[in-house]
């Protein structure tokens, strides 16, 4: 039986924290761009600083540190999370989204006073490598699953 590869997220990707937005340009206009804190959109900006779909990693607040999230669209994320830049040649952001659904970055929470992750903290990440095709296989069918649950929830909405 062949094994598995294991790589450190550092080896193949680039990360960034966010930033916080200027107090007083946050809006409610929905036309703008979402603020993401990582947990939730928080209002709206005039600039993004990420594209939709990118890795994030909830590194401070309270409750969801070391949560993985995919951006709900192009936003400005915000100084709790930390933007991640896959290297595709190595794994698919899909691919990692969901190992991290499983396998949880929470035990890398490292702050007394406030919970947080820090850049150096996910460089040294290990995760499981199988060839690109696997990966792409999983993402489908967990892809499959979570539309399917979305679908049946919608329905369940309908019939309440």
């Amino acid at each position: 039986m062949q094994t598995i590869p294991q790589k450190a997220l550092g080896d193949f990707c680039t990360f960034q924290y966010g930033k916080m937005p200027l107090k007083e340009k946050i809006s409610n206009d929905t036309t703008l761009f979402p603020i993401f804190s990582g947990y939730r959109v928080v209002g709206y900006y005039d600039k993004y600083n990420t594209e939709e779909g990118e890795l994030v990693v909830v590194a401070r607040g309270v409750g969801g540190t070391g949560d993985v999230k995919l951006t709900p669209a192009r936003c400005y994320l915000t100084n709790l999370s930390i933007a991640v830049t896959v290297d595709e040649t190595y794994a698919l952001k899909q691919y990692l989204y969901y190992f991290f659904q499983i396998s949880t970055l929470r035990y890398l929470d490292s702050g007394s006073a406030q919970s947080q992750i820090t850049i150096s903290d996910l460089q040294k990440v290990e995760v499981l490598l199988p060839p690109l095709y696997i990966q792409k296989n999983i993402v489908d069918i967990l892809r499959a699953l979570d539309n399917k649950i979305k679908n049946n929830a919608a329905i369940n909405d309908n019939l309440a």
